[in-house]
């Protein structure tokens, strides 16, 4: 067996080995520091080892891996060009050999990305189809803040200036500032703006809106107050 697809990894645990099964798909749930970054660096060196129904082996623009945040992706990126490396160095001259290190050597290619990344990548490389402008930029937590508030807030002004009455019955109901910080966090959950939007009654929405509002501020108390809260 080639030493570049490391088939037995006795250093591996015998749950490790069975998500690296290549003929299918896995779900690995696990905490932090338990080596899912290892294990995933292993999978996508087992796939550049891999041949595709032609005979060739896996480009490196052939593989792709998503993570959530840049620090993971840099991470992973890291991990896997180590194991591109061992793989090198444990694999005899021939075919599989050259194909890695021409891996390595196009390595800055490798398509590595947070979800955010892939996805303004297709979109800036599909401006037409996705009807968007190319010149777009990703907003951080920060300046994406600071947009929804502006916009809830101006939303408002505009709204009490046309006193419209769905605004004047909310602001029986709560300050100001309560309005504008329940609004900021359903547009920060989508799933229960959706929630919200799905539901017909009136009085339901605004029963729902509260139930937030409460919520919202028992976690701010909480956090204030707590036994490890800013103020303890």
């Amino acid at each position: 067996m080639n030493a570049g697809t490391s088939p037995d990894r006795p250093h591996l645990s015998e749950r490790q080995r069975a998500c690296l099964e290549p003929t299918k798909n896995m779900i690995v749930s696990a905490g932090a520091g338990s080596g899912k970054t290892l294990l995933l660096a292993k999978k996508m060196g087992d796939l550049f080892c891999q041949r595709s129904a032609s005979g060739s082996y896996q480009g490196i623009e052939q593989v792709l891996a998503l993570t959530f945040t840049r620090k993971a992706a840099g991470e992973l990126r890291t991990r896997v060009y180590g194991e591109l490396l061992d793989r090198i160095g444990t694999t005899g001259p021939g075919p599989l050999k050259a194909h890695l290190r021409s891996v390595t050597e196009k390595f800055h290619a490798a398509r590595i990305f947070t979800i955010h990344g892939f996805a303004s990548g297709l979109i800036r490389s599909h401006p037409v189809a996705s009807a968007t402008d190319p010149d777009f930029e990703i907003l951080d937590h920060a300046r994406e803040a600071v947009a929804v508030r502006n916009a809830i807030r101006s939303t408002l002004q505009r709204r009490w200036t046309d006193r419209d009455p769905a605004l004047v019955r909310l602001l029986e109901q709560w300050s100001p500032f309560e309005l504008r910080a329940t609004l900021e966090y359903l547009l920060r959950h989508p799933i229960e703006l959706k929630e919200l939007g799905e539901t017909a009654d009136s009085e339901d929405i605004l029963s729902l809106l509260r139930n937030e509002q409460a919520l919202r501020w028992a976690e701010f108390r909480s956090n204030v107050e707590g036994p490890s809260g800013w103020l303890s």
